[in-house]
C-alpha cells in the first residue's frame, strides 16, 4: 500500500495499484478530497494519469468530477476540468453534453481554472466533433474575452503507465 502524503510517492506506481485495486481506487478518490495538500496532489496526479491512458475505468465515476466544477474550491475545479476533458474519450452516454454550459461558463472562473479550461479544450473537440449545437471554437474565443481573476496554471502531466 501507498503512503498518499509521502512527496516521493510514485504516481505511476500508484496509479497501476489503482487500476488493480478498487480500495486504492477508492482512497484515491477521498485523497483529492483532502485538505492536506500533499494526500490531495499525489491522488490528483494519479488520477489524472489514469484518466489520460485509461479513462474508462474513471468514467463510471463521472458525476464525482462533473460535481468538483461546482465547488467553490478552484483547486477542486481544475481537477474537474482536466479529469472531464479526459473522460470525454469515454463518454458514451454524452454526459458532457448535459455539462457543457456549465464547463465553459468556468471561463469566467479565476484564471487558474480558466487556463486549464483552455488548455483541455483541445482534448474534448476532438473527443466530441459533433456536440450539437455546440462550436467549441467559437465558445472558447467568445469566453476567452471576458475578464479573468489573477492565478496561474499548473503544467500537464506527462508520465504513463500501462
Amino acid at each position: 500500500m501507498f503512503d498518499l502524503s509521502e512527496k516521493s510517492v510514485s504516481v505511476e506506481s500508484l496509479a497501476e495499484e489503482a487500476l488493480e485495486n478498487k480500495q486504492v481506487l477508492s482512497l484515491l478518490f477521498e485523497g483529492i478530497l483532502s485538505k492536506k495538500d500533499t494526500i490531495r496532489y499525489n491522488s490528483f496526479r494519479a488520477l489524472l494519469l489514469i484518466s489520460e491512458e485509461h479513462p474508462e475505468v474513471l468514467y463510471p465515476k463521472w458525476d464525482f468530477f462533473a460535481d468538483l466544477i461546482n465547488s467553490d474550491n478552484s483547486y477542486r475545479k481544475l481537477i474537474g476540468v482536466r479529469i472531464i476533458a479526459n473522460l470525454t474519450r469515454a463518454d458514451t452516454e454524452n454526459k458532457f453534453e448535459k455539462i457543457f454550459d456549465k464547463y465553459y461558463d468556468l471561463f469566467n472562473d479565476s484564471v487558474i481554472v480558466a487556463g486549464h479550461l483552455a488548455a483541455n479544450s483541445g482534448k474534448i473537440a476532438k473527443a466530441k466533433p459533433k456536440t450539437p449545437n455546440h462550436d467549441h471554437r467559437q465558445v472558447t474565443e467568445h469566453r476567452r474575452d471576458q475578464p479573468k481573476t489573477q492565478g496561474s496554471s499548473e503544467s500537464r502531466s506527462h508520465r504513463s503507465i500501462r
